[in-house]
């Protein structure tokens, strides 16, 4: 036979009733403060994830073009691509594999 320890429904035959009860209801107690500790931070949690009032402090919104903003100045997309192109990619690139090692 193992040697268990003896449980609350083991120790009824030899404990007094009257302090059996006292400590069944400070463990249930703890258990359910510990249980409502859990279930407030978890709330919590959950509304500072449903809360997006403060979204724009963290991201602000893209404004894009706005009325009176100088237009953007010409990148010369065209031209810079080819010359990334002739510089790295093409058959006799200009900075070749042996200086980028």
């Amino acid at each position: 036979m193992e040697d268990n320890p003896p449980t609350v429904m083991d120790t009824t035959s030899t404990a007094n009733p009257e302090s059996i009860l006292p400590e069944l209801l400070l463990r249930r107690q703890q258990r359910l403060a510990s249980s409502a500790i859990q279930r407030n931070l978890l709330l919590e949690a959950a509304e500072v994830l449903a809360d997006d009032t403060n979204y724009e402090d963290y991201f602000p919104p893209h404004g894009g073009s706005k009325p009176g903003k100088k237009p953007n100045l010409p990148c010369q997309f065209e031209f810079s691509y080819n010359q990334l192109y002739n510089h790295y990619f093409s058959d006799t690139p200009l900075y070749n594999e042996n200086l980028l090692r």
